[in-house]
């Protein structure tokens, strides 16, 4: 592979996605400024705009640096990160100080500032601990930056595109099934639908919500959600995730460490643009924030995770000629995912029926053991997935016997 024209290809890229992102940031921030006046922006308007920004400023303005110093052949130092505790303490920091925003009522801007940083940091160290546990073998600054760019933008963007086309056809598929309702049901969800349309979630009243919460829990809604979140969505995701890496491991043929370094740095990318992306569904300006952020943090550890399986299969795809291995990864990682959003999908389900007064073949009492065992079995993916990403990068740097490193120069 010609390393000049690609470098260059990859900084027009990343030069167009970080335009698109903070034109898009500028845009809902002007828009949330004229439709607040005499009011405030809203915090969800707020955490969209910073979140486009941020993103766009934090992830494609790396790039077009280092793909520009790749274009020129210029070196890049090996990724130690030793001081990536520095993150994580970092990180500790700024949960208390989203919390002491939220119980002392800063400024929304504040608030938004500090939650999107704690949407931000995980990634970035959970990435830091990987590289320090390969001690320079997974790649370089280089690799690291572009690795978590194909993560941030063309993992997620393919995904979503795919996921969008797929939410189309289950969109057309419940139109079917609606039709072959009778008139009263029918009825009853029009009416439904009519009453969510006109009111706001403040006036929402309790009579509404349970009969939402009845359609929510039905059967037929459940095993859709479950196969939907817990199957189809992780089946598209750890495809793209690391696929950039995969593509150009064809050429580079990574060895384990370096393979399993591009795949963190990819799932690390998919999760920083996930978090904040999503960041204004917790935009609320309450205590669900902080315990949104903290939720994400798991998410992280486990993307990091998979994409890093995945990224260590691709390596043994290329370099030792093994796709069953790659297979395996990929399974194992689509395992891992669907574990976890099953789990989480599960838990906010069976908390609509603690509520009481929906209809639902499962006591709210049962309901609301389930729902702890799933939450602790989040937290147990979640602290393995962060003590499984070290130790596997430590056994494959150990692994790696002097002399058999990646033939070619480094990215």
């Amino acid at each position: 592979m010609e390393r000049r024209p690609a470098w260059l290809a990859i900084g027009i890229a990343g030069a167009i996605a970080a335009l698109i992102l903070m034109g898009l940031g500028a845009l809902t921030l002007l828009l949330a400024l004229i439709s607040g006046v005499g009011t405030g922006v809203a915090m969800v308007d707020l955490l969209s705009a910073l979140g486009f920004l941020l993103l766009g400023l934090g992830v494609g303005v790396p790039l077009v640096v280092h793909a520009w110093r790749g274009w020129h052949a210029r070196p890049s130092q090996p990724f130690i990160a030793r001081r990536f505790w520095l993150l994580g303490l970092a990180l500790i920091l700024l949960f208390g100080l989203d919390a002491l925003a939220i119980w002392l009522s800063f400024p929304g801007v504040l608030v938004a500032i500090f939650h999107l940083l704690t949407f931000a940091l995980p990634p970035l160290v959970v990435l830091g601990l990987v590289g320090w546990a390969l001690r320079g073998k997974g790649g370089s600054w280089r690799e690291a930056v572009a690795g978590l760019s194909g993560g941030s933008f063309f993992g997620i963007g393919s995904s979503v595109i795919i996921e969008i086309g797929l939410l189309l056809v289950l969109i057309v598929l419940i139109v079917i099934y609606v039709m072959t309702l009778g008139p009263e049901q029918q009825e009853r969800l029009m009416r439904l639908a009519e009453q969510f349309r006109e009111m706001s979630p403040q006036t929402l009243s309790d009579e509404l919500l349970r009969e939402a919460a009845g359609l929510i829990l039905s059967p037929a809604t459940v095993i859709i959600l479950l196969v939907s979140i817990a199957v189809v969505i992780p089946l598209i995701e750890e495809v793209f995730k690391t696929l950039s890496a995969g593509v150009v491991g064809h050429w580079l043929r990574p060895a384990a460490p370096r393979a399993f370094f591009w795949g963190v740095a990819g799932g690390a990318g998919f999760a920083l643009a996930e978090n904040l992306l999503s960041s204004s569904m917790a935009g609320s300006g309450d205590w669900s924030m902080l315990a949104v952020a903290v939720s994400r943090s798991g998410t992280t550890a486990m993307h990091a995770l998979a994409g890093g399986l995945v990224g260590w299969g691709w390596g043994q795809l290329w370099r030792e000629r093994r796709p069953l291995r790659l297979i395996g990864s990929y399974a194992l990682a689509v395992t891992i995912h669907g574990v976890w959003n099953a789990a989480a999908i599960g838990t906010a389900l069976l908390g609509l029926v603690t509520m009481g007064g929906t209809p639902s073949p499962v006591p709210p009492r049962l309901a609301s053991v389930g729902a702890v065992v799933l939450s602790v079995l989040l937290v147990v993916i979640a602290i393995a997935a962060f003590l499984a990403l070290p130790v596997i990068g430590y056994r494959l740097a150990r692994r790696e016997v002097p002399g058999s490193e990646d033939d070619r120069p480094s990215a």
